[in-house]
């Protein structure tokens, strides 16, 4: 995916804090003018302005907090349409543990601002509490404990850690959002109050992937703040040995609150395999592999939280990403002639059915092979070894195939893939509106199947492309699969309907591609192909049909393809 440049990206944090504070600003202008004329009218006169705006500071705090909400809210929508708040949580937290935890914030990180040397240092922080706790208590009470949590929450942790996040990742977009959050707070004090709290409340929206969490948690730790300055519960802490205990008490239980949710967040995804499947993965992605037709079954992207090969759903269909061999797609009659012999095949051959041997297995790698017997034989007259490696490096992964022909007679054969990219789930009506990226200027031209799934060799279609952008519609696929041949398309690439690109494969060399999806369903097929289906009417030997690769004693065909997950 093609990075934004950085003027871009330092825009897009600047403008929603820009909002907040440029709203706050207004309601402040608005309150001064209104205080003016009413000043202008008393006896004392203008000098009154300021002091009416100490007064009622907070109710111009919470007027500024609740009209800019509805702003906030649907600049964070947006970004939730576009994908910036898919998180592994279903939404669901535990609020007694978010509770404690801020509750242990909040004494911990106070008692260890007030340990150190910083209140000395920077006596304006304790000005700034006075203020903000000072004229009705009932409006600071609400300003403080649910209006400014919930518009900092939408602001701080739902666009700007989001937004940090899909360029930096999960670690750094916790860090800087929490320090811009401290930053924004005015003074020393707060701002390491509030920069270690942004870690916490970050760090919640990660673990459970819902808003809801953090802003309980922060409501809770503003309410708490206020029960330590403005209750008696202060006063008792005031003594040392209480003080003490409550501090360590507080930063030992929160330490392993955040150990708990760590290590269940941590185990998200880790569900037990299916029997015969291999999983390797890295800090981007999460492979599994089947030893049942070394199909590719699974790619996890951790960094989008989401799966991006099809799940095998029966109703659609129900396979994943298939290798296709000894042939790709029907023969004619679903039989073939071989030395006037005539063999059985369906569709797509016959090693995704069967079970591959696992021939090797590493941190990034798996390989799988298939050998001929007596059953092949039958049906597949060719002493042949399949080997299938599939190698993940970052965001890629490469799946590499090695045919070798060790009988004692030219080899005839056609090999493929076969992966199914899921849509997310915000393609409930199926793959309408999404748009693949072929790479051409030109218009690329296609052949269709007939009613019996040969090559209809009557004509060709061109694909309208809008700066190398197909858009499917509804019909794209209502005579199953777009083949176009002539090694016209190498890369091919899905991209969301915004033109958001979601995945690429490149296939270098390989003379076939074939685009296919189930009638309506939530998948796109892009399929690289060495050979395809019959011709229409087709009758004659194996070593006559079009795509047909062949192989001598002992000779070995070698072919890859990639997947980079954007």
């Amino acid at each position: 995916m093609e990075k934004e440049p950085v003027y871009v990206r330092i825009w897009k944090l600047v403008y929603p804090l820009g909002i907040k504070y440029l709203v706050e600003a207004v309601v402040t202008l608005a309150a001064a003018g209104i205080f003016t004329a009413v000043s202008l009218s008393a006896p004392e006169g203008a000098g009154r302005v300021d002091g009416l705006i100490v007064k009622y500071s907070n109710g111009i705090l919470l007027a500024g907090n609740v009209l800019v909400l509805p702003v906030l809210w649907k600049l964070f929508r947006r970004d939730e349409k576009q994908g910036l708040h898919k998180r592994d949580g279903s939404g669901k937290f535990s609020f007694f543990w978010v509770v404690l935890l801020a509750v242990c914030g909040c004494v911990g990180f106070n008692g260890l601002i007030a340990l150190s040397p910083l209140p000395v240092w920077f006596p304006q922080g304790q000005e700034v509490l006075n203020t903000l706790y000072g004229g009705n208590k009932w409006i600071a009470l609400f300003n403080v404990v649910a209006a400014a949590p919930l518009a900092e929450e939408l602001l701080f942790r739902g666009i700007v850690y989001s937004r940090l996040r899909e360029w930096t990742g999960p670690f750094y977009g916790i860090l800087c959002s929490a320090f811009i959050f401290g930053l924004l707070h005015g003074n020393v004090l707060q701002f390491v109050y509030a920069f270690l709290l942004g870690l916490i409340f970050a760090y919640l929206y990660e673990v459970y992937g819902s808003l809801k969490a953090p802003a309980a948690a922060h409501c809770v730790a503003n309410l708490f703040s206020v029960l330590l300055t403005e209750t008696a519960l202060g006063r008792v802490l005031e003594k040392p040995a209480v003080y003490y205990l409550a501090v360590a008490a507080a930063w030992v239980t929160g330490a392993l609150i955040l150990v708990r949710m760590h290590g269940r967040n941590g185990k998200k995804g880790e569900e037990p395999m299916a029997k015969g499947r291999r999983r390797m993965e890295n800090d981007r992605l999460l492979i599994e592999v089947d030893d049942l037709g070394a199909e590719l079954t699974r790619i996890y992207d951790k960094y989008n939280k989401r799966e991006v090969i099809w799940e095998g759903d029966p109703a659609y269909w129900k396979r994943h990403a298939p290798v296709l061999f000894p042939f790709v797609g029907k023969v004619n009659g679903d039989v073939y002639h071989y030395q006037g012999k005539e063999y059985p095949s369906g569709q797509h051959g016959f090693a995704r059915d069967l079970p591959f041997d696992l021939k090797d297995q590493g941190p990034d790698f798996v390989s799988h092979t298939l050998e001929a017997n007596d059953d092949t034989m039958m049906v597949y007259p060719f002493l042949f070894r399949l080997k299938v490696t599939h190698t993940l490096k970052g965001n890629r992964l490469k799946v590499a195939w090695k045919v070798t022909n060790y009988g004692n007679s030219t080899m005839y054969f056609c090999i493929g893939g076969h992966p199914a990219f899921r849509l997310p789930s915000d393609a409930d009506g199926g793959y309408a509106g999404w748009k693949i990226r072929l790479g051409e200027e030109k218009r690329p031209v296609y052949r269709l199947l007939n009613g019996e799934g040969l090559c209809d060799m009557s004509r060709t279609y061109p694909l309208e492309l809008t700066d190398g952008v197909y858009t499917v519609d509804e019909h794209t696929f209502d005579r199953d699969a777009l083949i176009f041949e002539g090694r016209q398309i190498q890369r091919a690439g899905i991209e969301f309907p915004d033109g958001t690109p979601y995945v690429n494969l490149s296939c270098e060399g390989f003379p076939y591609m074939g685009i296919w999806s189930a009638k309506g369903a939530p998948f796109i097929c892009l399929e690289p192909w060495f050979g395809r289906c019959d011709d229409a009417g087709f009758t004659g030997e194996l070593s006559e049909k079009t795509g047909i690769l062949s192989l001598g004693l002992e000779e070995s065909f070698r072919a890859e393809y990639t997947i980079e997950i954007c």
